[in-house]
């Protein structure tokens, strides 16, 4: 059950003018949605969305850890448990030296009651710096695309944020069988969400679970103001524009749609722009997406409720 949880909550997850600069897409788990492919899935009616408006908030969770020796790095992953003390990166009374681990993404709307939690790829070392290190992640209400890891979408409760978690090999299909809650409060001014409990509920049992008690540091996640999603791999930039970064178009996260065993399920996260990015392939697209392995909790859609023959 610890293990449920720990998985659950600790998981780590270039756009450009391509005229103008050739960065290219750092996560693998991004693929090329042909323009054809995209249209096809649209004309048979396979395709639905989430618009993540303004009134969806963002909050972030940095998690840090004490900075190791100067070349543990040319010896060791940078997953490498180097050090057992782990801080919020935001706490401003740790006086060791941190170094940013890993971000996740928390994304919440009551008027449509929906949650969208991502977490973010593990790091990479370059010159003895892991990449979450780098200025880019200094930008505080940057959501960044190119970073994002797996994917899970629920909804609101009273005061408890629910969720649908799948195994691997699982339909990823939204029967609303909400099997997983965090319970959670908001800071006095609403500066911080902090989860209090994790439930895990089954066949008419539920079973609590205390984060503090199984994870370090607690489970906080910070408002952020202004917020805009967009995909960058200019890991040295120290601000946004149109050399560097591309903004989701029209603020959408597409879902491409099939039928599997008389169900229909998830089977591709998507994401459309703009301009072109760059793929590594040099290959200049407008359209992406992740497999559906990469979800993990699916979203409640209205195509979902259609009838299948």
């Amino acid at each position: 059950m610890k293990k449920l949880a720990i998985t659950i909550l600790a998981l780590s997850l270039a756009a450009c003018n391509i005229h103008e600069v050739s960065t290219k897409i750092r996560n693998k788990s991004l693929v090329y949605y042909k323009e054809k492919d995209f249209a096809a899935d649209k004309a048979a009616n396979k395709l639905d969305s989430i618009v993540v408006d303004e009134t969806y908030t963002l909050y972030m969770r940095e998690i840090c850890r004490e900075k190791p020796e100067k070349g543990f790095y040319y010896k060791n992953s940078p997953n490498n448990p180097a050090s057992v003390v782990k801080c919020d990166c935001e706490d401003q009374s740790v006086t060791y030296k941190k170094e940013r681990q890993e971000i996740q993404y928390l994304l919440i709307s009551e008027k449509q009651n929906r949650v969208i939690y991502i977490t973010t790829i593990p790091p990479r070392v370059k010159w003895d710096m892991l990449t979450y290190q780098n200025n880019l992640f200094d930008i505080k209400n940057f959501v960044n695309i190119n970073y994002f890891n797996t994917f899970f979408f629920g909804s609101l409760g009273k005061g408890e944020l629910l969720f649908q978690t799948l195994k691997r090999k699982e339909v990823r299909s939204n029967d609303q069988n909400v099997n997983f809650k965090w319970a959670y409060h908001l800071s006095s001014g609403g500066k911080y969400l902090e989860i209090d409990r994790l439930i895990e509920q089954k066949n008419g049992w539920q079973k609590h679970l205390n984060p503090n008690e199984i994870l370090q540091p607690a489970i906080r996640f910070y408002k952020k103001e202004n917020y805009r999603i967009g995909l960058c791999s200019d890991e040295k930039a120290t601000k946004l524009d149109s050399t560097n970064n591309n903004y989701l178009e029209n603020k959408t996260i597409f879902f491409t749609t099939d039928l599997e065993k008389g169900r229909r399920i998830v089977s591709k996260i998507a994401f459309t722009f703009n301009e072109s990015i760059l793929l590594p392939k040099q290959q200049a697209v407008k359209k992406i997406y992740f497999q559906n392995l990469r979800l993990k909790s699916a979203p409640i859609l209205s195509i979902m409720q259609q009838k299948t023959e």
